[in-house]
């Protein structure tokens, strides 16, 4: 009795019972990857995710070794995670009796036994030999007639063969590019000539006969004469090496003089860059750690910014920034790998302890989402405990004068929503081109309904004062000007840039001006 329960609770709805492999001499069912994808779920503890990855790359083998091209991995996996989610809605109406929940379970079941297929979209067209195009038209058709047969020892000396010759053909030209490194020399324009040759057609007679080679240089040029300016200049145009091999030697020879005297390669400009942007490093380093203060402000807010490598997307990058007085300095943009506080941490505190700043920084100030200000597992609380010490939290203020706004704006207008549109904005974006203007009431009457006349001429006069004082950011000053302009004051014309009707639950100063 006690083998029947157990196994009634490891069967699965409608599938059976798990296994913790493919087996069989046919490419793998829509069965056999679930039974195999609950096991690595149920008895392995992994995600869906990850079980998925594992169980896509035991399918691939069936695939390999039957010689048919599949899908891209990512694709593959993909359509196994959907095949579960089917399963898993099924599961979940399985008490329901309509006759539409009851047909969906049946065609699933009749479907458990085909072909997991993930075979590419041009498989045929990739297919050279027509048996295996005729095994994956039988494997597709009900029940996969067929079965994987034993390794075709001809066609496997074939590829080998075709394998070792093209091993051959790589080494011979791997050879033929070391002679034309061996035959180049420091002159650009030989250079260029051997880089457009055939190199093919050139065998070691032409090269040491029809070739012109220069004798080189028995000493390499000395004369210093790349200045830390200069890197500075290389590295804001942007400059790889070799480019600054061409720029250089053509810059010399314009003024007359011999290149040969000078280190103009690409061993020696990246050197010569290498350690003039370290210097200049340790520079900026050591002339932020002088007089230093007891009382540090470090500030990070993660962005999104395009990889080094233009194929790649876009990486996580956290921008990390000292600051005390008026003085700032950038200490690092790490790479992180996720915005979880537990990464965030790790880069601040690694940075710190790499400017020396653990024991002076007092303050964090950060936008106030979870990953930073989580009670547990925020970066500020992480930071904390890696400092051992506590730090006072100095909030971004646009997050909190957004939640201010917020708060005003839903006691106001009675509207409260989660989506990332505000509806009545959205509404009024759209029908802002059939709005009378001519029939809208001047702000001025309606702050004069509801403020006396000497508090509208205090806030004037406030707002003016300000406004002859220096903002940190335009925004501010931006938001004056439109209150100065709503109290009614029309003497002094100020120049406001056009601003973009605001929909979003994000950007305060939007909000507070609409």
């Amino acid at each position: 009795m006690s083998v029947e329960l157990r196994s009634d609770k490891q069967n699965i709805y409608l599938i059976g019972l798990p296994s913790h492999q493919i087996n069989g001499a046919n490419l793998p069912s829509n069965r056999q990857v679930l039974t195999v994808l609950f096991y690595n779920i149920r008895e392995v503890k992994l995600t869906v995710s990850e079980s998925a990855n594992l169980v896509i790359r035991e399918c691939i083998i069936f695939w390999e070794k039957a010689r048919i091209p599949t899908k891209a991995f990512p694709n593959c996996v993909k359509k196994l995670v959907d095949l579960y989610h089917v399963w898993r809605e099924l599961q979940k109406n399985c008490k329901k009796t309509q006759v539409t929940f009851k047909n969906r379970e049946n065609n699933f079941v009749k479907d458990l036994d085909n072909l997991f297929d993930i075979a590419h979209a041009d498989t045929f067209d990739r297919m050279n030999i027509e048996e295996d195009k005729d095994f994956l038209r039988k494997q597709r058709e009900a029940g996969r007639p067929g079965c994987l047969g034993g390794i075709d020892k001809k066609l496997a000396e074939k590829e080998e063969q075709v394998r070792q010759r093209r091993l051959e053909e790589e080494e011979r030209k791997v050879k033929q590019r070391e002679l034309l490194a061996v035959a180049s020399t420091s002159s650009i324009d030989s250079l260029e000539c051997l880089e457009n040759s055939d190199e093919e057609q050139i065998s070691n007679s032409v090269l040491s006969t029809q070739i012109p080679c220069p004798e080189k240089s028995s000493k390499r040029g000395t004369k210093s004469f790349i200045t830390p300016k200069l890197v500075a200049a290389l590295d804001r145009c942007q400059l790889s090496i070799r480019d600054s091999v061409y720029v250089l030697h053509a810059v010399v020879e314009a003024l007359g003089l011999n290149s040969d005297d000078f280190p103009i390669n690409k061993s020696s400009i990246q050197r010569i860059r290498t350690q003039g942007r370290k210097s200049r490093a340790e520079a900026i380093k050591t002339d932020f750690q002088n007089n230093l203060p007891d009382v540090i402000t470090v500030h990070w807010d993660g962005k999104l910014l395009p990889g080094l490598d233009v194929r790649s997307s876009k990486k996580e990058r956290l921008p990390i920034i000292a600051s005390f007085d008026d003085r700032e300095q950038l200490l690092a943009v790490p790479k992180l790998e996720s915005s979880s506080g537990k990464h965030q941490a790790k880069a601040i505190s690694t940075a710190l302890f790499d400017w020396n700043l653990h024991d002076k920084v007092q303050i964090m100030c950060c936008d106030t989402t979870a990953s930073n200000t989580g009670r547990f597992s925020g970066a500020c609380a992480i930071l904390e405990q890696t400092l051992e010490r506590e730090l006072l939290l100095f909030a971004c203020r646009h997050h909190i004068y957004e939640l201010v706004l917020k708060a005003v704006f839903e006691t106001k207008v009675k509207q409260i929503t989660i989506s990332p549109d505000i509806p009545i904005f959205k509404k009024l974006r759209d029908n802002w081109k059939n709005i009378n203007t001519d029939n809208i009431e001047p702000p001025l009457n309606f702050v004069k309904a509801h403020i006396a006349e000497p508090k509208i001429t205090s806030l004037l006069t406030f707002y003016k004062t300000e406004l002859e004082k220096p903002f940190i950011r335009n925004d501010y000053r931006e938001l004056v000007e439109l209150c100065v302009l709503f109290l009614g004051d029309t003497e002094n014309k100020l120049k406001l840039r056009p601003l973009e009707l605001c929909i979003k639950r994000d950007g305060w100063r939007e909000r507070s001006i609409l």
